[in-house]
């Protein structure tokens, strides 16, 4: 997403994967959409999911080699994950197996 005059503006879909260091890869981005340094990461707005997006972190490196159809793309996450001292799963859907007796 970017700040503009009118809010965030958010721009392409794709799938953020942990390294399982201090980073995470954004892939499945396009060469044909824009993409900066400081660009910030948030969740998708779906029908049935949550009304604010939830924010993941900052874009810290993006490149696109030449030839190439994906941006190559490291976020920097919004938390420090070896300060925390626990995770949850956030789902905007309650689980069908949850349910079940």
């Amino acid at each position: 997403a970017r700040v503009t005059s009118a809010g965030l503006t958010f721009g392409a879909d794709g799938v953020l994967i942990g390294n399982g260091k201090d980073a995470c890869r954004l892939t499945k981005i396009r060469a044909t959409e824009p993409v900066n340094e400081g660009d910030e990461v948030y969740s998708l707005e779906t029908p049935g999911g949550f009304e604010t997006p939830l924010f993941y972190g900052t874009v810290t490196r993006a490149e696109l080699a030449p030839g190439t159809t994906q941006w190559d793309i490291e976020v920097r996450p919004a938390v420090d994950p070896h300060s925390a001292k626990s995770v949850s799963i956030v789902r905007p859907m309650m689980n069908p197996k949850r349910l079940a007796n």
